[in-house]
């Protein structure tokens, strides 16, 4: 057996034993609608979460991955060859060892103790005692230590200090309550340990206890569990909104490369996004690709972010690198009528329905020994076309406007010296602009408040344009006797 194949099926045991059940979401509107808001929603979770930790394990690992609708197997990966069976346990219970002497397989895999905060009736109120110690439970001398502070308004602040010879160190004189909350962070190798936020209580203080591990940089230490691409229409763009849950097989802190694991976007791609995680990983835009850096623990984490795509014709290919060994992998495509999608290396789609809409959807499940899965590339044929009717409304409805407010620009200075075509030419740009906005509106690249600004100067400046019209066509009439448009 492969060295890959043994921290392939390790995985998979660890990721059936350790998933945390996520609730099922609504389905993404796209990059914008599912950012929105990602500070407040990471502030939230961190509060929600606050002292306490998950242990059930998720009977169904696409559970949170975007528009994936729920699994109705009760062991998902059920006849999937080199697949362990989903069961609980301790992580790691009956899978072969990537590190056992011996061979493969000779031993259980490392087993690394979680980083712990819990309230304590010994740590006076107000304070927070902190215990550094290695994979094996012995104290870390001279640890650098981070106490992040989440106030208020999103407000951020931190104090440093360094633990004793015994590995410890106590904050002490912290503000209690549901104001703030608190969590710890120890760096080493290029890699942060943290434990679960939490808030001070009024009568006890809080016992923590963070493992700095050893760290790697090995590429075969983190493959890919479950990952998810969504394609929406919106437009005369795709929104697409990629999701994978990474796992770290060994018992050391994986740091991504100093340059980062680099993606590359396809080109056309636009208004990148990314939400924000609780772990020490940072999803950036880098010169046309998607760029992860930091660290992962042993375990897991679930990463996501999203980009605009033009839409070129009726067939386009949307070809999606992906850099990790992986297990399994969904794409979802918004449904619409004669639109065909296929998925190299993926079975032929189906039609789901899910919350009232309907996906065109594809997955695959890979066995260890699978060759590599090195890009997702998605085929899609019978698009639908943008149109110029879409607009219609919206240029109607501006004509409309400028038409109501020609009475008001009565008062204002004609423009001066524009000819007719000018003024036509000028027509024509205005109305431009207004379906620029009302497009950009719709695929979130501005907010309603500047909309409205933009559109109400449009606005004006098309009433004032309108009037020039009408006064042209009156003075041509009256130099020729038609009084047609009086």
């Amino acid at each position: 057996m492969s060295l890959r194949r043994a921290l392939l099926i390790s995985a998979l045991t660890w990721a059936s034993a350790t998933a945390v059940a996520q609730p099922a979401a609504e389905l993404p509107k796209g990059p914008a609608d599912i950012i929105t808001g990602a500070k407040e929603a990471q502030r939230a979770k961190e509060l929600s979460t606050s002292g306490k930790t998950a242990e059930r394990v998720a009977a169904d690992p696409h559970a949170g991955v975007p528009g994936a609708p729920p699994m109705p197997a009760a062991d998902p990966h059920a006849g999937v060859p080199g697949a362990p069976p989903m069961r609980a346990g301790r992580p790691g219970a009956g899978a072969p060892s990537p590190h056992g002497a011996g061979g493969i397989g000779a031993r259980q895999p490392p087993r690394v103790a979680p980083n712990t905060a819990v309230e304590s009736a010994l740590v006076p109120a107000g304070s927070i005692s902190v215990r550094v110690v290695d994979g094996q439970e012995r104290p870390v001398p001279r640890a650098a230590i981070r106490l992040g502070i989440m106030g208020s308004m999103d407000a951020r602040s931190s104090v440093d200090a360094v633990a004793d010879g015994a590995g410890q160190h106590t904050f002490g004189g912290q503000p209690t309550g549901d104001k703030q909350a608190y969590r710890v962070n120890v760096s080493h190798g290029g890699a942060r340990f943290s434990s679960t936020p939490f808030r001070l209580p009024a009568t006890k203080g809080f016992d923590v206890v963070i493992h700095r591990l050893e760290t790697t940089d090995a590429a075969d230490a983190v493959i890919l569990y479950v990952g998810a691409t969504s394609v929406e229409f919106a437009e005369e763009r795709f929104k697409v909104v990629q999701q994978v849950r990474l796992i770290n097989v060994t018992d050391r802190a994986y740091v991504f490369p100093k340059d980062g694991v680099l993606i590359p976007m396809p080109e056309g791609a636009v208004s990148f996004q990314s939400e924000k995680n609780m772990g020490h990983q940072l999803i950036e835009e880098h010169e046309g690709a998607v760029r992860i850096t930091g660290s992962l623990e042993p375990g897991q984490a679930t990463l996501l972010w999203g980009f605009g795509l033009p839409i070129t014709g009726t067939e386009q290919t949307i070809s999606l690198p992906v850099p990790w060994q992986t297990f399994s992998y969904r794409v979802l495509v918004d449904d619409a009528p004669g639109l065909s999608m296929t998925v190299d290396g993926m079975p032929a789609a189906q039609r789901r329905a899910d919350q009232g809409r309907s996906f065109l959807v594809t997955e695959v499940r890979r066995r260890p020994d699978d060759a590599p899965f090195a890009s997702v590339t998605i085929r899609l044929s019978g698009i639908p076309g943008p149109g110029p009717l879409r607009w219609v409304a919206v240029l109607l409805g501006l004509l409309a406007i400028g038409l109501g407010l020609v009475v008001a620009a009565r008062g204002r200075p004609p423009l001066p010296g524009l000819s007719a075509d000018a003024l036509l030419q000028r027509r024509g740009a205005l109305l431009s602009r207004a379906v620029g906005l009302e497009r950009d509106l719709r695929g979130g690249e501005i907010g309603p408040d500047y909309h409205a600004q933009q559109m109400a100067g449009v606005t004006d400046e098309l009433a004032i344009v309108l009037r020039g019209e009408a006064d042209r066509r009156k003075s041509s009439a009256a130099a020729t006797g038609d009084d047609s448009t009086r």
